[in-house]
């Protein structure tokens, strides 16, 4: 009941001061709008689990839809709470295919050397990225030819991940799988 009311009393607060000082709504210096706004963050609804030893490797909302020429099908998805997940199906030179998607960023540690043959994405450079707690492979991290270095593990603006799918779990499905045995719910 405090929280509600130090809320209600915030809020006239901010209205109160809104009245005085309409043209602060519509410049640039508007405190209000600056406080409000600087307290409000997306929360992440979900997140990408390694689906071997359940490390967290990423969030979700770094997906983005990097399409490979390569791509074999292309099917639009919701997973991990995101909508418009553009989910490829990808063949690898052995001819082993594998559901994939493309994310910003990831904690799987990019391992061995770049690799500058059988690339899904024409003008990049790859390793291959695995978990960091289990070491199980989980995809490709893709550099620019230009700008991959030997020494170079975190993707600059133009990096990105590959990851398989099928090695990926959402957090809240493995939430959903633990039950809360009856005696601790009294």
């Amino acid at each position: 009941m405090a929280s509600k009311v130090l809320f209600d009393l915030n809020y006239f607060i901010a209205i109160f001061l809104v009245i005085l000082n309409p043209t602060a709504v519509s410049s640039g210096s508007n405190k209000v709008k600056n406080n409000v706004d600087s307290n409000v963050k997306d929360p992440i609804k979900d997140y990408i689990l390694c689906r071997f030893c359940g490390a967290d490797l990423a969030d979700p909302r770094k997906i983005i839809n990097h399409l490979s020429p390569a791509a074999i099908v292309l099917t639009n998805q919701t997973l991990f709470e995101q909508k418009g997940v553009e989910v490829q199906l990808l063949k690898n030179p052995v001819g082993i295919q594998f559901y994939s998607i493309t994310l910003l960023n990831t904690k799987c540690a990019a391992v061995n050397n770049w690799q500058y043959d059988f690339s899904w994405y024409p003008g990049f450079a790859w390793k291959p990225c695995i978990c960091e707690q289990c070491r199980t492979h989980h995809g490709w991290y893709f550099e620019p030819k230009d700008a991959a270095s030997l020494n170079f593990n975190f993707p600059s603006g133009q990096g990105f991940y590959v990851l398989k799918l099928n090695n990926l779990q959402s957090e809240n499905f493995a939430n959903s799988l633990i039950v809360t045995p009856k005696s601790y719910l009294n």
